[in-house]
């Protein structure tokens, strides 16, 4: 039966984590980390970006680091400069083979920090309004972070994934310039429904969807089936092929995985995803290199769409 209404779910990205395998956290974090509804992850590759102690200097006023690619072995050097803050001065900087972590240090070599280059080098380069493309995450891989046996899998627990090592194993042998990170992902999902107003001229019509708008309301799709119509959207928007091998062909309808879909007559799902916070640009083999990522798929035939949508469109 034709409706005169459409019914569209939409998932939006509202916590992103970046992590590698060997990040260290404080307890505190950790057990903050762990609690998080982490929904999706994805296991993406970036070229390596470590620091050049012997090329970066110091003063009282300013930090100038050189922060380096060596991509085939082409070396590439990006200098970065930052302000050396009067209240926690740093004096010093340690960046041991092969310098990809880092300790600074301030007055009488007390502690100031430590972590990544590659995050430290995002920091900065945020904080100074520039982007540079060895930022970018590609996206090989898109799971849900659930067991088969549907147990929530932790921050700290991805990295021993069985996908996450075959990529890993696949980067160093392959790619040995290139690091592999996870980026975490939790989403809130909306539901909206949009009516055609020429159903208010006739009541049978009116009647009918409002009855199927109150199934919709009252048989909310799952929350397992809402993770998997958002891992299979982004699965099939990346194309990540080489690593995922189901949901390609998103939306089929013959996956019962997301059968509720078609059970409740959906029209269209999408998803939105902004990296901005990371300081990351995502991209795939298909997809191009963006700050922000959405798509909407619809569920059902253009001519259908068509009959559904009209008034919005015109007579055609």
């Amino acid at each position: 039966m034709q409706r005169n209404l459409e019914n569209v779910i939409s998932l939006s990205a509202r916590f992103l984590l970046l992590k590698q395998q060997d990040t260290v956290y404080d307890k505190d974090r950790a057990k903050a980390l762990k609690k998080l509804p982490l929904h999706i992850y994805l296991i993406c590759r970036s070229p390596k970006i470590m620091l050049d102690v012997g090329k970066s200097t110091i003063t009282p006023t300013q930090i100038t680091l050189t922060f380096f690619t060596n991509v085939q072995g082409v070396r590439k050097d990006i200098v970065v400069k930052t302000i050396n803050r009067k209240h926690q001065p740093i004096e010093s900087i340690e960046c041991d083979y092969p310098n990809n972590f880092y300790k600074a240090y301030g007055p009488k070599k007390s502690f100031h920090s430590e972590g990544k280059t590659n995050l430290l080098f995002k920091y900065l380069t945020a904080q100074n309004g520039k982007y540079y493309n060895e930022s970018n995450l590609e996206v090989l891989y898109v799971g849900q972070a659930f067991s088969k046996k549907g147990k929530r899998i932790t921050v700290d627990r991805l990295e021993k994934h069985e996908k996450a090592q075959k990529i890993y194993f696949d980067t160093q042998n392959r790619f040995p310039d290139y690091e592999v990170w996870f980026l975490s992902l939790t989403f809130e999902p909306s539901l909206m429904t949009v009516f055609d107003p020429k159903t208010f001229y006739n009541p049978s019509q009116f009647e009918d969807d409002l009855e199927h708008l109150n199934k919709v309301e009252s048989t909310p799709i799952s929350f397992d089936q809402q993770i998997t119509i958002l891992e299979a959207a982004m699965i099939s928007y990346f194309g990540t092929a080489e690593f995922n091998k189901e949901y390609l062909d998103f939306p089929s309808s013959k996956h019962t995985s997301y059968s509720e879909l078609y059970d409740l007559d959906f029209n269209s799902v999408g998803f939105e995803l902004t990296t901005v916070s990371i300081h990351s640009q995502l991209f795939s083999k298909t997809v191009p290199a963006n700050f922000t990522h959405y798509k909407t798929f619809f569920l059902h035939n253009q001519t259908q769409r068509k009959e559904v949508l009209y008034w919005l469109k015109g007579d055609e």
